[in-house]
């Protein structure tokens, strides 16, 4: 399936096997494959030609006779076919056309009174419980969000359901838009811009399943084609993808030989895929080597995939992701540049403060007061020590202080007086002339 942009631009180039038509006649063609004859089987449903392309020739085959004028179908595109009771019904989006087509009477009669067209081009068609469905599409300048179903009785489309997400301009975000019905499971799939919603037939509901993990990439010869009944082949310009919707699965399956990778032109009005007796997928290119002007690729199924499954959906989209990582990085980065700084900080601090915690207590008491022989050995916790102790650890530790002083200053920290209440005794006073410089140094 091609993904058109807004001007949608009709396909009025005749097919390559009908040349001799005039050139204002309509072709829309319905095409499908045959098992006895490993074909692509092709109807002008606005003329009854019936031809069948071989791989290296095309042949015409006998004209169905048709239940209404001819070329008085506005179908000028590829068709949709879909088995039922041994015919087949064929669809062309964008004005609801529905043939009944009998292989076996070589007939085609119109089974719809459509009145509305025009809406829905490159639709998503399919058939559930023998009856047609038809989602999205875009005409008037939108594109719409509605599930529609064909009523036999009424022979007109009808409003089944609508959406969860509201009527845009197509390729607003130029994203790959997803779409299956999965038979198995009885739920219908579909995304917009990077999310995958679900519509489950049983329940009635639609509901959100997350936001696309894989690269789909978005080009004009990307298309689609569903394998089984519960896996999509999605064929990009460089890679190719099986997708299982009700598992949750997306597998790269790109051929090496590069088969299934749709970075060529696609043969016009033909779909981009076809099933040969299930064993093998037909791919028709354009090929201007041949006479026929095409070439046939046969990919053989199922597809082998070169490494594991990955997960179709996530919670989180891909910007939510960069910004959730954006935000971590950020925390750890702030959270790593406190550590540092705090860090620098308490090794500066250590560098700038060479005192120990012993001499900072003596320090600090010293700035507030002159200290007695009682009060530095309180501070020093030497109360129960004997007198001679006492004496030679006040010395050192004096000592040491004014040793430091010099060093930094260039004088002595603690000065000796002797007290005013008792000549006999001394006190220890902070050498006044450094109380600013001190302060600094200690913060």
């Amino acid at each position: 399936m091609f993904k058109k942009h807004i001007s949608h631009i009709f396909l009025v180039a005749l097919f390559l096997c009908s040349t001799n038509l005039k050139s204002e006649v309509k072709t829309g063609i319905l095409s499908w494959t045959s098992g006895s004859d490993s074909a692509i089987h092709l109807l002008d449903v606005n003329t009854g030609l019936h031809t069948a392309m071989y791989p290296n020739h095309i042949d015409t085959l006998r004209y169905f006779e048709l239940k209404y004028p001819k070329n008085s179908l506005p179908a000028e595109h590829a068709g949709h076919v879909f088995w039922k009771d041994g015919s087949f019904l064929g669809v062309f989006d964008g004005f609801g056309i529905v043939l009944r087509i009998d292989t076996a009477a070589y007939t085609v009669e119109r089974h719809d009174r459509t009145v509305h067209s025009g809406y829905n081009f490159e639709s998503y068609q399919f058939l559930r419980n023998d009856t047609l469905y038809s989602f999205g599409g875009y005409g008037f300048w939108m594109e719409n969000n509605l599930l529609t179903f064909y009523s036999e009785i009424r022979r007109e489309w009808n409003k089944y359901s609508v959406a969860p997400y509201p009527v845009r301009l197509p390729d607003m975000n130029n994203t790959v838009e997803l779409y299956f019905y999965d038979r198995n499971q009885d739920v219908f799939f579909v995304s917009c811009e990077d999310r995958l919603f679900e519509y489950d037939f049983k329940l009635h509901k639609w509901s959100n399943k997350g936001y696309l993990n894989i690269e789909l990439e978005r080009s004009d010869v990307t298309m689609q084609h569903g394998l089984s009944d519960s896996t999509l082949l999605v064929m990009g310009p460089n890679r190719a993808w099986s997708i299982n919707f009700s598992a949750n699965t997306a597998r790269d399956v790109t051929m090496a030989n590069r088969i299934n990778v749709a970075n060529y032109r696609k043969v016009k009005q033909l779909r981009c895929a076809y099933h040969l007796e299930g064993r093998q997928l037909i791919i028709p290119r354009v090929s201007e080597l041949l006479d026929q002007g095409y070439v046939f690729e046969f990919a053989s199924l199922p597809m082998k995939s070169m490494s594991g499954p990955v997960a179709l959906t996530s919670r989180m989209s891909k910007a939510q992701k960069s910004w959730l990582l954006g935000i971590s990085a950020g925390i750890i980065i702030l959270l790593g540049g406190f550590y540092f700084l705090t860090t620098v900080r308490k090794n500066s601090q250590k560098k700038m403060v060479p005192f120990s915690p012993r001499q900072i207590d003596v320090l600090k008491a010293l700035s507030a007061k002159a200290l007695t022989t009682e009060d530095l050995n309180s501070i020093l916790e030497m109360e129960s020590k004997s007198w001679e102790v006492q004496r030679r650890e006040r010395s050192m530790l004096v000592k040491e202080l004014n040793q430091l002083g010099m060093e930094i200053f260039g004088q002595e920290l603690v000065l000796r007086e002797k007290a005013p209440h008792d000549k006999r005794q001394v006190q220890y006073v902070l050498n006044e002339e450094l109380r600013s410089d001190l302060a600094r140094l200690m913060r």
